[in-house]
């Protein structure tokens, strides 16, 4: 037996009020909630720890390929030289950068 189709596609759309898909957001919305205060928690322990390239990107929610352009651009969050060769961001760097973005409209992380 087949689901019958709708128009925006093959499976059940499902509204704004149905209590199954509201319960099924607010599991996400929460695990995805949780899963960033581990990140910040973990992150947290100094203000200015510096995070590497790969951990800067995951905190931003975006790719190294994103970050390594907005930085380009000179739209990133600041860098710290850390050797001739190495470069990191500040955890206090970054969360300035996040809610100077979000206060401007740009984008919410």
């Amino acid at each position: 037996m087949s689901r019958p189709r709708n128009q925006n596609g093959p499976h059940r759309v499902h509204n704004v009020g149905d209590g199954a898909s509201l319960d099924v957001l607010q599991r996400i919305l929460a695990e995805v909630t949780q899963q960033n205060r581990n990140l910040l928690t973990a992150l947290s322990s100094s203000a200015d720890r510096v995070l590497t390239k790969a951990e800067t990107a995951e905190l931003c929610g975006i790719s190294t390929d994103t970050l390594d352009r907005l930085v380009a651009r000179g739209q990133g969050p600041p860098r710290t030289r850390l050797s001739p060769r190495r470069v990191g961001h500040r955890l206090s760097g970054i969360l300035k950068y996040l809610a100077d973005r979000e206060a401007a409209g740009d984008f919410v992380i």
